[in-house]
């Protein structure tokens, strides 16, 4: 967003457009309001913005906050920001963005530094946050590598970095030096001025290279929300100096599922655990939330957390096979109706038998696709019906079910 249309977009003649059409179909509106008196495809996107944030930033809709396409794209959800449950005097947040966490740090802390180095994002920023009555901010149009460098006053209880994953040609980067800011550079800098250092990484980044990378690495915590990992939050502490892989690292995995706050904890690196022998004849299969098959702690919830529930998983990266059900599991479980080796001229046959013509396919531990499953059975997608692909006792096999939950 450029300065000229930042302005438009404070005139109170636009604000009052826009929330006269805050319903309205954002393409509905562009086409309706073509004039030369505004920017009808400028207004629009801050209608299609609004409506987006109604959910995911719903204090920004409240507040008709001016809400920028690509920072709101890279922004974090403010029931993902909850999950950073660092509180204190004095926080610095290194990464501003559109403000989500730093909104959320404002509410935990006496006084939050915020630093976006696009002087009209940190403008927008300061707009933003008077919208929403927020007062104990200040945001300055630096880098965190500036501020860092020439900062002289008293160390803050948390420095909080959420580093851009692309370069200047909006190109995907993964290691840590190649993201804005670089991390490893940046590091002693942050843990000279900072009591506590949190960092958010991609959720595909692996939790191993976290360990290696950052040598005072106290926890780290994934948060799922929906069934889909969102955040990988690295904690680092001063008072504490770790050395992977030898001590242990607090591994906390904060879920959302259907509207409830899940938590479990595993120490880090994570041992082996044996495999106990399958089920004769399984009646339940479950999958649990991906924040487990993220982290590989999938058998460790089985025996931290569901101890009495006889049964064994195929493969830590599978499912859990049981006799019984198990009413608090975090994540779906399905009733098996029956299972066959999986071979493809035989299971055409049992389909065309059993009527089934479509159905949701679902694989762990499988050498073959979705797509080419299809292929091979010639199914469609759809229907109520689950066909579930998997290893068992080293051989392929297709498991039909039904979903309990």
């Amino acid at each position: 967003m450029t300065q000229e249309e930042f302005g438009i977009l404070t005139r109170d003649k636009i604000r009052q457009l826009i929330e006269a059409n805050l319903e309205t179909n954002p393409i509905e509106f562009a086409l309706t309001h073509s004039t030369n008196e505004i920017s009808s495809a400028l207004v629009s996107t801050q209608l299609k913005n609004l409506q987006k944030a109604k959910k995911k930033c719903p204090s920004y809709y409240l507040a008709r906050c001016i809400i920028p396409t690509f920072a709101y794209e890279q922004a974090s959800s403010e029931l993902a920001a909850s999950f950073k449950s660092v509180s204190g005097t004095r926080c610095l947040d290194l990464t501003m963005g559109l403000g989500v966490d730093t909104i959320h740090f404002a509410k935990q802390f006496e006084e939050v530094i915020a630093l976006e180095p696009n002087p009209v994002l940190a403008e927008i920023g300061r707009y933003n946050m008077q919208l929403m009555g927020i007062s104990n901010v200040k945001i300055f149009s630096q880098t965190a590598e500036m501020f860092l460098s020439a900062y002289k006053g008293e160390k803050f209880d948390l420095i909080y970095v959420d580093p851009s994953r692309r370069d200047s040609k909006g190109k995907r980067v993964f290691l840590l030096e190649a993201c804005q800011p670089n991390l490893l550079d940046l590091m002693p800098h942050m843990l000279a001025w900072g009591k506590e250092v949190l960092v958010k990484l991609s959720p595909l980044f692996d939790l191993h290279e976290a360990a290696r990378q950052f040598s005072q690495l106290d926890n780290m915590t994934v948060v799922s929300i929906g069934n889909d990992c969102k955040e990988l939050l690295i904690h680092i502490c001063n008072k504490k100096n770790r050395n992977f892989p030898t001590s242990e690292i607090a591994l906390d995995l904060q879920l959302v599922r259907h509207g409830s706050h899940l938590q479990y904890s595993f120490p880090f690196p994570l041992p082996q655990l044996p495999a106990s022998d399958l089920p004769s004849v399984p009646r339940y299969l479950y999958e649990a939330d991906v924040a487990f098959y993220k982290t590989q702690s999938m058998p460790h919830l089985m025996t931290d957390y569901f101890p009495q529930l006889p049964g064994a998983w195929n493969h830590p990266m599978g499912f859990f096979f049981s006799e019984e059900i198990a009413e608090s599991f975090p994540g779906r479980v399905w009733q098996i109706q029956e299972i066959h080796p999986y071979k493809p001229r035989q299971l055409r046959k049992w389909l065309t038998s059993t009527s089934i013509q479509q159905a949701h396919l679902l694989r762990r531990e499988f050498p073959l696709t979705v797509k080419q499953i299809r292929q091979q059975l010639r199914i469609w997608e759809g229907g109520e019906t689950y066909l579930i692909c998997t290893n068992l006792g080293g051989t392929k096999h297709l498991i039909q079910a039904h979903l309990i939950r």
